[in-house]
């Protein structure tokens, strides 16, 4: 569902000059530690700035609008954890759509809409007219019945048997509902269960993402939860 907090959030994101460590928006390696490794990305989707069909997903996929923060936690993770992902790891992050009419048609739409938020007098209108309030957001309904699942699908450099391996995992809301709100209400629950109760299995002291932090011990806690987070066979 949509979060009218989450909106407002962004909306002074883009009307306001002054905001901190900005610079971290534009570089796709902006949450890594000083002084860290980067890498060989130049963008936050990977290879889906634009529709395109994905050959490991066998889907027509589009360009992500959350794949900004998540894509840098990622290359944070795998700074902080040594580059347990290779040191010349590339991450991009794409949206499943039906095929590429949909996927054109959403990539404009998405474009268009940002253009109206990044234009002062359209994003006034916008925000007394059509978008929700801070404090506003879905029904309890939407709340319980919706979803979401991700698969993340990871390819070798290296060739075996004339081939790169591939090994792919997924997410899945499971009984834990939109993930919005109550899905992510469980996720940041179990996550502070884990600093609370299992806080000797946990990494060190710092400023972690959920998997150099928590790692394993959360994957267990969200599925225990009713979630569902596995490797496929």
């Amino acid at each position: 569902g949509v979060s009218g907090g989450t909106i407002h959030s962004g909306l002074h994101l883009l009307s306001s000059s002054e905001v901190e460590n900005a610079e971290a928006f534009k570089d796709p390696y902006g949450l890594n530690p000083s002084g860290s490794q980067r890498g060989p990305d130049t963008a936050d989707g990977g290879d889906t700035d634009l529709p395109r069909w994905d050959d490991l997903n066998q889907r027509w996929l589009m360009m992500c609008p959350l794949s900004n923060p998540s894509s840098r936690t990622v290359r944070r993770s795998n700074a902080l954890m040594g580059y347990e992902y290779g040191q010349g790891v590339s991450y991009g992050e794409g949206m499943a759509v039906p095929g590429p009419v949909s996927g054109w048609l959403g990539t404009a739409g998405m474009g268009f809409f940002v253009g109206l938020l990044l234009f002062a007098p359209t994003r006034w209108a916008l925000t007394k007219w059509a978008l929700p309030s801070p404090g506003q957001g879905p029904s309890r309904k939407v709340m319980e019945e919706g979803y979401f699942t991700v698969r993340a699908v990871a390819q070798g450099e290296h060739l075996k048997d004339g081939k790169h391996p591939t090994v792919a995992a997924q997410v899945q809301s499971g009984t834990g509902g939109d993930p919005g709100y109550k899905c992510t209400a469980l996720m940041s629950v179990e996550s502070a269960l884990c600093c609370a109760l299992q806080r000797e299995k946990l990494a060190a002291g710092g400023v972690h993402t959920p998997a150099s932090g928590l790692g394993q011990i959360l994957v267990d806690r969200l599925n225990d939860a009713g979630m569902k987070l596995f490797v496929e066979p």
